[in-house]
């Protein structure tokens, strides 16, 4: 009597076959991952990898990320909001889909966003920690020299401005260069800021501060602001003897009290040649007003004013809108010129149109 073999049954089989089928898929499918991911290493180690994220952003209106990027990429002083709506402004009609980019071939790692052979902004391309990174370049128009008294820190746009931006330390302000002997004059860090996007928030860190710009050369000049009652008078008086004297309706005395003889501003009044103007019976200042008046250390001050004189004779009349920028210095107990410009863009009369 033969004894019958057994074989596997059909369903022992069928499973065999089923667990190595899912374990060479398991083993296809985690070999598959390791190398994307591998590839995916490789990828983000090359340059043009962070165009692609960069483009990425873009379509997904990440500039929040974008703006965090271009701080370690570039720092700036610009603010998030004008960042950002720069970036509204160079994208907001462009199709993603349709740009491309090229390497500048001039410029080490810069490259241009195209869309129909047009120009639409350039990027720049730095290696943080292995990882490249796109920054968006562009060019404000706003530039401004600030002149900080030492020892405070300023800020733009709530950034505090490192002294990598400090062009001259513990220099005389500008507005007193006219003196001969600067020695109590206002010792000020000058700071250079450059390519903003649009006109700056200009404060100081941990402290009440304003900001007051030249008249002649357009420098700022930072300090506390003065409501004093008294300080406001002697401005006003101040201008309005100034205003008198080319119509020969204040004396060179009354003028001179306020002058320092050092001084550019004092050789420039002095020879000044009042005998041209006309007799005239009536002389009238009004609508004086001291717009600001900024301390620069406790005993100088730059202030802002403007005046209407009426001058009037018997065959005719006149009204001169006046605006003074007055640079102030006390000495021994008496404030005086140590500068001074003649802007009557000033006086609101002036900008009716």
């Amino acid at each position: 009597m033969s004894r019958r073999k057994r074989g596997l049954s059909p369903l022992f089989a069928i499973s065999i076959l089923l667990f190595v089928a899912i374990l060479c898929f398991g083993v296809s499918f985690f070999t598959l991952k390791i190398q994307k991911t591998s590839l995916a290493k490789m990828e983000s180690k090359l340059p043009e990898s962070a165009i692609s994220s960069y483009l990425k952003e873009v379509k997904n209106n990440n500039f929040d990320k974008m703006y965090e990027n271009s701080l370690l990429i570039s720092p700036h002083l610009n603010s998030k909001e004008d960042y950002i709506n720069k970036l509204n402004e160079i994208y907001g009609q462009i199709n993603l889909d349709k740009v491309t980019y090229v390497q500048n071939p001039n410029v080490e790692n810069l490259y241009q966003i195209i869309e129909d052979n047009k120009l639409v902004s350039e990027v720049q391309l730095v290696n943080i920690e292995n990882k490249w990174i796109a920054n968006t370049i562009f060019t404000g128009d706003n530039n401004y020299t600030i002149q900080v008294p030492t020892g405070l820190t300023l800020q733009i746009n709530g950034i505090n401005v490192d002294e990598s931006y400090i062009t001259e330390k513990n220099v005389v302000a500008n507005n007193f260069s006219g003196l001969a002997n600067t020695s109590d004059a206002p010792k000020v860090n000058t700071y250079s800021i450059k390519n903003l996007i649009s006109e700056p928030s200009i404060s100081i860190e941990n402290g009440n501060y304003t900001i007051i710009r030249d008249s002649l050369n357009g420098y700022y000049y930072i300090g506390e602001e003065s409501n004093d009652a008294n300080l406001i008078d002697t401005v006003s008086d101040i201008a309005k003897t100034l205003a008198k004297y080319p119509t020969k309706d204040s004396s060179f005395a009354s003028v001179n009290s306020y002058l320092i003889k050092d001084s550019d501003f004092y050789k420039r009044i002095s020879t000044l040649d009042n005998q041209w103007y006309a007799t005239h019976g009536t002389a009238t200042i009004s609508n004086t007003n001291v717009l600001k008046i900024v301390k620069q250390s406790e005993n100088s001050l730059i202030a802002n004013v403007y005046l209407d004189f009426y001058v009037a004779s018997s065959s005719a009349s006149k009204t001169y809108n006046i605006g003074y920028q007055m640079t102030l210095i006390n000495t021994s107990g008496n404030w005086k010129i140590a500068g001074f410009a003649v802007d009557n863009d000033l006086n609101p009369a002036n900008n009716i149109n």
